[in-house]
Parts: C-alpha cells; structure tokens; sequence
C-alpha cells in the first residue's frame, strides 16, 4: 500500500462520495441507523463520511497511514483502524453490515480479507461490493490510450464466477450482482468516469 501513502495527500482532488452511489450503497445495507457498519479499504473516507452524515456509526480500515489521516479529518465522530483487510482487529460478529468501494482488487488475498470481513459480520450481515471485473476493463476505451496500464489493473480484477465462487467459499450464504453504469452526473472520478467526458 506503499503507492497510497504516496498519493494520499491529493487523493481527494478527484475523489469524493457521488451522491447516487451514496444512496445505493445505504439502500443495499438495508442500514438502520442503531447498527455499526464497516467500510473495508476506507482511503481516505469519503463514502464513510458521507453515509455517516445519513446517520449511521461507521468504523473504517484501511493499511494506509496517509490515506487514515485524511479521513480522520473528513470524519473526526468515526472510528479507524490501521489494517490490512486480512487482519481486522475487531471482535467476531461486531458489525452490522460493511462496504468495499473499490478495493477489492488491491487486497493481497481476496479470499483471506473476505474470510475475515465475514467474522466481523453478524450472521446475515450484508457486505456490499463496488468494484469492475477484468473483462469489463478490457472493454474500456481508455485500453487505447494507456494499454499497459489497463492491462496491469485487469490482471489484477476478478471475474464475477471468481467472485461469487470465493464468497460463498468465504461464508456468506447468498451473492447477487447488479449492474452500474457510469452516469454522466457522476462526482466520483475514478478510473472511467469520465465515459460521458473523454476530454479529462
């Protein structure tokens, strides 16, 4: 996670909570607002932060110092804690429901991280995942532009039966997918959002 301390302190130039996806990921918690909910590969908190201005007790995790520094300051009433996904230092069972925006594909084993997001769960907690697959990013009109990076990220994303083969190996009893386009409103840039706006 060397690369995330490095580029932490600009994270958020181009980063923050779209507003849509806020709404998405609190819908598929089903969140009440009693519960405790964990975001797995917090970076620097920005969907921490904005579900917690919905009203819900967030702790987040993630192995980058820089990146923890700056969601602490975006969200100073939440809790963190320094970790790799593999190695939560949390009590079996503790959390009512967790996100993973977009990290899946830089956890060392995805397998161990899920095996461990799953102790923290409460039985029949729901663990919400945005993320892409290989295939999809193979498909991306950036390919053309920068060939051997996308190349290098798609190596390092997971197909769907890949995914769903893992989880229910990791614990949890049922997987579903959903589909996510980018919409031309979107306020989180990260890599292909700017579908509807190429000259970015």
């Amino acid at each position: 996670m060397i690369i995330y301390d490095k580029i932490g302190a600009t994270y958020n130039v181009t980063r923050k909570a779209d507003p849509f996806l806020t709404e998405k990921l609190y819908s598929l918690l089903n969140a009440d607002n009693s519960g405790i909910y964990l975001d797995i590969g917090c970076g620097t908190g920005n969907y921490l932060t904005a579900l917690s201005a919905k009203g819900l007790t967030l702790y987040g995790v993630d192995p980058s110092a820089t990146m923890l520094e700056r969601a602490r300051e975006n969200c100073p009433d939440a809790e963190f804690i320094q970790a790799d996904s593999s190695s939560i230092h949390i009590a079996d069972a503790f959390f009512d429901g967790a996100i993973a925006v977009l990290t899946i594909h830089h956890w060392q084993d995805m397998a161990a991280g899920l095996k461990e997001v799953r102790r923290v769960l409460k039985p029949g907690a729901p663990l919400v995942i945005f993320g892409f697959t290989g295939e999809q990013m193979r498909g991306y009109w950036l390919c053309h532009y920068f060939p051997i990076m996308m190349e290098t990220c798609a190596g390092l994303a997971s197909g769907m039966d890949v995914w769903e083969s893992t989880l229910m190996d990791c614990g949890f009893q049922s997987v579903s997918f959903g589909p996510y386009f980018v919409r031309p409103d979107l306020e989180d840039h990260f890599l292909y959002s700017s579908k509807f706006q190429p000259e970015r």
